[in-house]
């Protein structure tokens, strides 16, 4: 018995330090690390507090979404393309130079609100700016010094039509001003409604190393009652990411999706797993793998937003049927 005491506790205290991850040789993904975590679910409380504070019932508004490529100016769309590759050189120089003259007297008078139209069948009417307004923003543009000394381009009509946007709620086709350029099949439009909500990013921008990934966007089931009535909404929520490629290689990694909810909005916080074991040392190329994860929510996303955590503002979400 003397014997087997120290023995028995040895073995225990292998199979301790097994079950924590730490000294095993064959490796594997444990989970984060406890005070990251905390960190994350605190910003996640921010953010969407913050958002309950600008929207406290859930409800299908026009909150446009900025990609995070997108150009300075993400609201003047250029469609079309001239038949003569120098002319449209000409063209896209003046666009990006601001180098552009109204020809005609836009009307100054606001219409009525106008519908916007998301892929998932949902609908609103929006205000939108006048004629007048939309072409201003047009025409207010910085030209950067390389761009100055392009051909003025003339203006010469304007009508309200609809473009494909991405908003918090998933695309749609929104109401746009429509201008036409003399001499040739460019146009420019004008995102028109006026955002029901300011989706300006939280104070200061969170930035937290190593375990933590940016979304991109959500895909989740189409918001009630358009789903059909002989089935009860989903409570899913996917969400998509870059990230490493999966497995247990050196470059590979593996994460995991929490969601964290209110009544107005949802976080969802993706974290890199920590590899136990050891690994060759090598260089590896920049982590960008379209990864995603499926979380299910409290109760479905409805007209509740997807928040970012770095700076809180939505993300877009693709409503499938």
């Amino acid at each position: 018995m003397l014997v087997l005491v120290p023995v028995t506790v040895a073995l225990v205290a292998v199979v301790a330090l097994l079950a924590r991850g730490g000294g095993d040789e064959r490796g594997g993904y444990g989970t984060p690390p406890a005070e990251e975590t905390a960190t994350l679910n605190a910003r996640a409380r921010a953010v969407l507090n913050a958002w309950q504070a600008r929207s406290p019932v859930p409800r299908r508004v026009f909150v446009p979404v900025v990609p995070r490529s997108a150009p300075e100016d993400p609201w003047t769309i250029r469609f079309g393309h001239d038949p003569d590759p120098r002319r449209d050189a000409e063209i896209e120089r003046a666009l990006d130079g601001g180098r552009l003259k109204a020809a005609f007297r836009p009307s100054a008078a606001r219409p009525r609100p106008q519908p916007v139209r998301w892929e998932d069948g949902g609908i609103a009417d929006v205000p939108v700016v006048s004629e007048a307004d939309a072409l201003n923003a047009v025409l207010d543009r910085n030209c950067p010094t390389a761009r100055c000394d392009a051909p003025e381009e003339r203006i010469v009509g304007g009508r309200l039509e609809w473009v494909p946007v991405q908003t918090a709620h998933g695309r749609a086709a929104v109401p746009a001003w429509t201008f036409r350029l003399a001499g040739t099949p460019v146009r420019v439009s004008r995102v028109a409604p006026v955002p029901a909500l300011d989706p300006e990013p939280l104070s200061p921008r969170f930035q937290l190393g190593g375990g933590y990934t940016h979304v991109a966007n959500g895909t989740a089931p189409p918001t009630p009652p358009l789903v059909e009535e002989s089935g009860a909404p989903s409570r899913t929520l996917t969400v998509h990411f870059y990230g490493s490629a999966p497995g247990t290689g050196p470059c590979q990694s593996e994460y995991r999706a929490t969601a964290v909810e209110n009544r107005s909005a949802v976080a969802v916080i993706v974290q890199s797993l920590p590899w136990r074991g050891p690994r060759e040392p090598v260089q590896c190329s920049p982590a960008h793998t379209e990864r995603q994860l499926t979380v299910h929510l409290e109760k479905p996303l409805g007209e509740r937003v997807l928040l970012e955590l770095s700076d809180g503002v939505p993300i877009p979400v693709t409503r499938t049927g």
